[in-house]
């Protein structure tokens, strides 16, 4: 068997796996997939309702539709971009991105969502405070699930 062939078997073995976990983890049908080993490329779409943005549309830690809770419209979910790992800090042993608590600043990373070796960092859409770290470092997120909660400060003095 040929180099080539080893890595064509290795990307559909992968491709299954990714396929099995976003099926199992992320709402709504997968329209193309072609992942990435090697010097072979590709990338994974999810097929969208009519008028929802896709994942393309929307910035690392967008804000979900209606994601602001009732009880406290100042608090804002950041939400995973792709579904993967979060990691709270930059590696083992490294201290955390963020504590609940601290003032964060629009476009300060919050975490890293990994899948497939790919780090896709998570970002503040707002400036304000850590209310929550919703998910665990290591846990597997899906797309659009809650990570971090922010209390956005309104004026810049806040």
């Amino acid at each position: 068997m040929s180099e080539r062939d080893d890595g064509l078997r290795r990307l559909a073995r992968e491709l299954a796996e990714l396929v099995a976990e976003l099926a199992a983890g992320v709402p709504g049908p997968i329209a193309r997939t072609a992942p990435r080993t090697g010097e072979h490329a590709g990338e994974v779409t999810r097929a969208h309702a009519a008028g929802s943005a896709s994942a393309a549309d929307r910035p690392a830690g967008a804000l979900r539709q209606g994601a602001a809770p009732a009880t406290d419209p100042s608090l804002h979910e950041v939400i995973a971009p792709i579904f993967g790992t979060f990691h709270g800090a930059a590696g083992p042993g490294e201290p955390p991105f963020v504590k609940v608590g601290e003032r964060v600043e629009k476009d300060q990373q919050l975490g890293v969502v990994e899948a497939m070796r790919l780090r896709d960092a998570v970002r503040s859409p707002w400036r304000g405070e850590v209310a929550a770290v919703v998910a665990a470092d290591g846990e597997r997120v899906a797309f659009g699930q809650v990570l971090v909660l922010i209390r956005a400060r309104q004026a810049e003095g806040a």
